[in-house]
Formats: structure tokens, C-alpha cells, sequence
């Protein structure tokens, strides 16, 4: 059951993105993108594969730990922000078309998936699933920065 609910909240979440992510590409086709901006496909791509280690890593710490003791509550709600800010970032930089805030939410998103890491432990499969995921938040982080600063 938890790898279920984990890939459920996954799909939700990708789709949430996505579609304000899709309502927005012919104005983000208008912007001065960075020249180590990735091209769309990689970055879906990524982005599914990223969805994909986050279930995973949800799926095995919560087999493991039980949601509703104090650790797995508090995992439980580190995720649930990170699902929040990943969704709030592609509405604000693709729905609201805003540049500027998006790059707060971007470094803090990165910041949540340090913090599950590190609540799940650095060295579990858990935590080591969720790397990818720090690293691109951390690439998507100097994207936006690099967009803000071409437009």
C-alpha cells in the first residue's frame, strides 16, 4: 500500500506541474533561456524520472516506518511540503509567468528535499534515491536565477 499511495501522490503532483507547465510553453518559447538550458524533452524526461525515485524512496521509508508514528509524521509532512512547493514553483514560474518569486520557491524546494534526505537518513536507499532530485532542484535553481537575469 504505501508504494500505491507514494505513486499516486507522484502522478498527482506531475500532473498538477504539468499542466500549468503546458498552458505556459509558447510563452516561455519567447524567453532568453540560459545556453545550458536543457531542451524540453530532457527535461521531462528528468522530471519523470525524478517522480519515479521520489515514490520509491516515500514507498520504502513508509514500509518500513509507520505514518502515524512521530518519525513517519514527520516525514510524511516533509514530503507533503515539498509536493506543495514543487506544484506552487510550476504554477508561479509557468502559470503566473513570474520569474522573480519562482526563484525563492526553487531554492526552498531544493532545501525540502535536503531535509526529507536527511529525516529519512543521507545513507539510506531512501535518502540516496532522493539525490537526483537535490541536484536537478539545485540546477533549476541557476536556471531561473540565469532566466531572471536574460529577461
Amino acid at each position: 500500500i504505501p508504494f500505491i499511495i507514494s505513486f499516486l501522490i507522484a502522478i498527482f503532483t506531475a500532473f498538477i506541474g504539468g499542466k500549468f507547465t503546458a498552458s505556459s510553453l509558447d510563452w516561455y518559447s519567447t524567453l532568453n533561456l540560459p545556453a545550458i538550458t536543457p531542451p524540453g524533452w530532457v527535461i521531462s524526461l528528468v522530471w519523470t524520472l525524478i517522480f519515479i525515485l521520489s515514490a520509491v524512496s516515500a514507498g520504502i521509508f513508509f514500509k518500513k516506518e509507520k505514518v502515524f508514528s512521530r518519525k513517519g509524521k514527520a516525514v510524511a509532512s516533509l514530503f507533503m511540503f515539498n509536493i506543495l512547493l514543487n506544484i506552487s514553483w510550476s504554477k508561479i514560474f509557468f502559470g503566473d509567468q513570474n520569474i522573480q518569486l519562482a526563484l525563492p520557491v526553487a531554492v526552498l524546494l531544493g532545501l525540502s528535499v535536503l531535509s526529507i534526505i536527511f529525516a529519512v537518513g543521507k545513507k539510506s536507499i531512501s535518502g540516496i534515491l532522493l539525490y537526483p532530485y537535490v541536484i536537478w532542484a539545485t540546477f533549476a535553481s541557476v536556471l531561473n536565477f540565469l532566466i531572471i537575469r536574460l529577461n
